[in-house]
């Protein structure tokens, strides 16, 4: 994140590119998403594309209460980083024993490192470790929040379970500081 005490002439050389990288992000996510691309086609998108666009169009898709969204590219994975005032955010909370819910309670770094694969079609989510305010969450707690709170059509997804992903992607590729798509 950009220091809070930035001269204005930097914020707003920040804004224009950070717009500009979103747009580009925005631009190949269509092509993706409309098909206009030829099959095996590879779309390259950085890193910085990537959490422009998530700077800019986050909030239409995101979950109330996440905020912050930050992505970090790493071979075969990436950390997703984020603010999420889990309160908001996991409504419910009140199924949860007391002292998860303290700490959850309230508005929380959270960082969230994963293998993701996409070969032939068919895809795969590995949460590898899940730290909330530094702290990392033992995998049988991640494992039962999955479980008992994301959708039952994300769960397979979430679990490193392989699955036909409907993205009309191909293939996906990561590597630090990049991410390549291969269209269907």
């Amino acid at each position: 994140m950009l220091a809070l005490l930035l001269c204005l002439a930097l914020q707003v050389g920040t804004a224009a590119v950070d717009e500009a990288a979103s747009l580009s992000a925005a631009r190949k996510l269509q092509q993706i998403a409309d098909k206009s691309l030829p099959s095996g086609t590879a779309v390259e998108f950085s890193e910085d594309e990537l959490n422009a666009f998530l700077k800019v169009h986050g909030a239409l898709a995101l979950p109330a209460g996440v905020e912050n969204v930050e992505v970090s590219l790493r071979q075969g994975g990436a950390v997703l980083g984020a603010q999420i005032d889990l309160e908001v955010a996991g409504k419910a909370l009140e199924n949860l024993p007391v002292l998860m819910r303290l700490l959850l309670k309230g508005t929380r770094s959270i960082l969230i490192d994963s293998d993701l694969a996409i070969e032939d079609g068919r895809g795969s989510l590995n949460v590898v470790s899940v730290l909330v305010e530094g702290v990392e969450i033992p995998e049988s707690v991640v494992g039962w929040l999955i479980e008992a709170y994301a959708p039952p059509e994300f769960r397979p997804y979430l679990t490193g379970e392989e699955a036909e992903v409907q993205t009309g992607l191909r293939g996906l590729r990561l590597e630090p500081s990049r991410a390549v798509a291969i269209v269907e």
